[in-house]
């Protein structure tokens, strides 16, 4: 007789439970950590201009939103400074993600948010390890996100509390509901991440001209029905907000000094010829880029999945305001290579992909100033732009057994 139940070893209760505690405890971690530890903060600015518009009915681009941020961090007793920018300065549709914790205290909402960039982190980690099809035991997965999440990466962005992992955890998780077919949440998913399109518009571009080819529309359907709720929303709420968002922006519009790719870093190696080497490999890399988008059109399964995650280092490549804060993009590929050698050079190949796992988590940490501030007030190259091109490169290594060779029976466990 076949049975119908299994046993379940944890009831959802004590799941609801467990994840209140852990919540909990992440919150009060917020709070003693970020007293402690010195770091640039960019919530204090999306919090303030919310609450100045939820609360007191202020411009969110108004000019005395830097004086309230500072405020609220110098009573908050945290160690930490603003960014150079002290206004707001995104598209209204990002301070839509900070309205609910605008409308708590500073202190509280900082600690809570620091609780939201943890959970964001981990599922960055799942859905990486996801998109890579890399299937590894329940411990195995906990370990490879605890170490994602205690690099010096993972934490300066924890503590920071900036809007990009956010982003890029929407972008994973509409390409992962892509890939599965739920073409009208990836459509929605997409459509959220509107406000960061210096992070998205590459991907987002790559994922509507493929659903025209595969004739996908549902995907386009809800991206733009998405879309317009957006800015009818916005436009309702505050009609004003394209002029202020505009006014705030035009410094950046007279100077493009601000521009700063990735690849652009990579060139100041050698400062001698840092303006030609940085033509020569955006031109390389813009090739290479439309070769790949090319080649996916109408494409899908193993192909695409691939060529997608291709594409998210090529997009890194190419963000106009490299940080560390969009490297996230590339781990789907970095985990995928991983998949490959462990799967292909057995133990050899996992003893490889932990101790790359490992030295890459403790490695960044030296870039961390001796008195373990997380301000990074330059930028390092090896980092921002190394590290994907090696992962680039070892794509190319895995590309063969990642599209060509199907896996034997004995191997599909």
């Amino acid at each position: 007789m076949k049975k119908r139940y299994r046993r379940v070893y944890i009831t959802q209760y004590s799941l609801l439970v467990l994840t209140l505690v852990v919540v909990v405890g992440l919150v009060l971690a917020g709070l003693v950590i970020l007293e402690h530890l010195s770091y640039e903060d960019h919530f204090a600015i999306s919090w303030a201009a919310g609450r100045a518009w939820l609360l007191e009915g202020e411009d969110p681009y108004g000019a005395i939103i830097g004086d309230e941020a500072y405020t609220a961090l110098f009573k908050a007793s945290f160690n930490a400074r603003l960014p150079e920018t002290h206004s707001f300065k995104d598209p209204i549709f990002n301070l839509f993600f900070f309205l609910p914790f605008s409308l708590l205290p500073f202190k509280l909402s900082r600690a809570v948010w620091f609780a939201v960039s943890v959970i964001t982190m981990g599922l960055i980690g799942y859905f990486s390890l996801k998109l890579a099809g890399w299937k590894v035991t329940l411990l195995e997965k906990v370990l490879i996100i605890g170490l994602f999440i205690l690099s010096f990466v993972g934490v300066e962005s924890i503590i920071s509390g900036h809007l990009t992992p956010l982003i890029v955890l929407l972008i994973l998780a509409g390409l992962d509901a892509l890939i599965h077919g739920r073409d009208t949440l990836a459509g929605f998913l997409f459509s959220l991440t509107f406000g960061a399109l210096t992070t998205s518009a590459l991907i987002v571009l790559f994922v509507l001209i493929w659903s025209i080819s595969r004739r996908r529309w549902a995907v386009l359907k809800a991206y733009f029905a998405g879309l317009g709720f957006l800015w009818a929303i916005s436009l309702l709420l505050i009609p004003s907000w394209p002029s202020g968002w505009f006014r705030a922006n035009l410094p950046l519009i007279e100077s493009w000094d601000w521009i700063q790719t990735p690849l652009m870093d990579l060139s100041l190696v050698l400062p001698g010829i840092a303006q030609p080497m940085s033509l020569a490999l955006h031109a390389i890399f813009a090739v290479i880029l439309l070769t790949v988008l090319f080649t996916t059109l109408n494409k899908t399964g193993l192909v695409f999945t691939w060529n997608t995650l291709a594409i998210l280092v090529l997009a890194y490549l190419f963000h106009i305001e490299s940080s560390v804060f969009s490297l996230y993009l590339v781990f789907p590929a970095f985990f995928m290579v991983l998949r490959f050698w462990s799967d292909r050079w057995r133990v050899v190949g996992r003893v490889l992909s932990w101790v790359i796992l490992i030295g890459l988590a403790a490695g960044t940490w030296l870039y961390a100033r001796p008195d373990f501030s997380l301000n990074m007030s330059q930028r390092f190259p090896i980092l921002i732009a190394g590290l994907p091109l090696l992962i680039l490169a070892g794509m190319v290594t895995v590309r063969w057994w990642a599209i060509r060779i199907p896996r034997l029976p004995y191997e599909q466990a």
